[in-house]
């Protein structure tokens, strides 16, 4: 990235993803590795285990947020672009399957990954099977072009107003009918919340300049994003200290408190201003390499026989911060690792363009079949793209009677 770049790219954005992955990084260690959040913990640690789940758990709000911005409202064609972008993602994550498995195996001495029988048809579903954020992503892909033929010539004003009745109907609705889960938010584990988020990332970005304008908005932003995190903490402790059975309530992805902690920190981070040079270029390289920590930490073997510990170890107060400290710049470090391993590979394979080369091929195809002219070579290649379709399928549904 060359220097005019660096200086007018916002690197409070890219600093804003970094520290949504670091949140959901620390939010897998709290209780999953270091059980902070086991009541045989004592009564300090226990209540330092929730703010701590409180603090960190917008941080998947943050990422689809962070894509709103980027991607909301711009392409709205089902064209080669739009296919090769799913496709290759698509791809990629099944490059990191691989990738992963073959560190587990041969490095780490974790799990089976591919290397059994009955794991074979798991490569090609892994992006809908592997990650539940990916596989909500991939549902956002996939409308991508309808959502953003809808926001199109939407002004920052309507915006804002189709996102606070996305938030009233996904996020307070939801409050009393949690456990129907009518609107199929599940929580905030779906492709319907990631699409409201990302709503709500394009309307932040048409509105950004009203909040440029106001006086102190850093300090009130974070002063808002400290207050959303401290108070559903404070109810959830005052719940459990009172036997009440919906402690949990505010504990999820699509809580009011969870939404405006994420707009907060978008608002803080989007009016950062970054000025030294190599600092930029470390933010942008981080923060472009910043999923792979995600992949890393939540891939199946790694996560639970790494991540999760069983029993969980009870370490003293005076350790834990050291500890967690250690865990985290661990679980970073290998994750952008892997990134830049995985992003080589992906260049190296030209998957993307394979993807961008398969779609020129059946929409020539079919073009050939309306037209009435018949292009044989057109037709050749749409047979074949369909013939491999079908024997991946067979083989797959039929692999473990082989």
């Amino acid at each position: 990235m060359s220097s005019a770049e660096l200086q007018n790219r916002n690197c409070g954005l890219d600093l804003y993803r970094i520290t949504a992955m670091v949140m959901i990084t620390i939010l897998h260690l709290n209780n999953q590795h270091f059980g902070l959040l086991e009541k045989s913990q004592s009564e300090a640690v226990f209540r330092a285990g929730w703010l701590i789940e409180y603090f960190c758990f917008a941080g998947v709000n943050c990422f689809a947020i962070i894509s709103g911005y980027f991607l909301g409202g711009k392409s709205d064609r089902y064209d080669r672009k739009w296919f090769a972008h799913l496709a290759g993602f698509y791809g990629k994550i099944v490059l990191w399957y691989i990738v992963l498995s073959l560190v587990c195996k041969f490095i780490l001495h974790l799990g089976y990954g591919f290397f059994r029988k009955e794991n074979y048809p798991e490569i090609l579903f892994s992006p809908l099977n592997g990650w539940w954020y990916i596989s909500a992503y991939i549902g956002v892909l996939a409308l991508l072009p309808l959502v953003n033929r809808g926001l199109k010539g939407l002004t920052g004003r309507e915006l804002g107003k189709i996102s606070l009745l996305l938030t009233v109907i996904f996020s307070l609705l939801p409050l009393h009918i949690l456990y129907t889960d009518s609107l199929g938010v599940a929580s905030g584990y779906s492709t319907i919340w990631l699409l409201v988020c990302f709503i709500l990332g394009t309307a932040l970005r048409e509105n950004q300049a009203v909040f440029s304008r106001m006086k102190y908005i850093r300090c009130i932003a974070l002063a808002v994003f400290i207050i959303c995190s401290l108070l559903p903490a404070y109810l959830h402790l005052y719940a459990l200290q009172e036997n009440v059975d919906d402690y949990a309530r505010f504990l999820n992805y699509n809580s009011p408190f969870c939404v405006i902690q994420a707009v907060a920190l978008f608002v803080f981070f989007n009016q950062l201003k970054v000025r030294v040079a190599w600092l930029q270029k470390l933010i942008v390289w981080v923060s472009a390499n910043s999923l792979g920590i995600y992949l890393v930490q939540t891939f199946q073997w790694i996560w639970y026989d790494l991540v999760i510990s069983n029993p969980k170890p009870f370490y003293p107060a005076e350790e834990l911060g050291w500890r967690m400290l250690y865990m985290l710049l661990l679980l970073i470090l290998n994750g952008l690792l892997c990134n830049m391993l995985v992003e080589k590979l992906f260049a190296l394979l030209r998957i993307k363009a394979l993807a961008g080369s398969v779609c020129d091929w059946t929409v020539e195809g079919v073009r050939s079949l309306q037209s009435g002219k018949r292009n044989y070579t057109a037709l050749v290649k749409l047979l074949l793209i369909v013939l491999l379709a079908v024997i991946v399928m067979v083989i797959t549904w039929q692999w473990k009677k082989l």
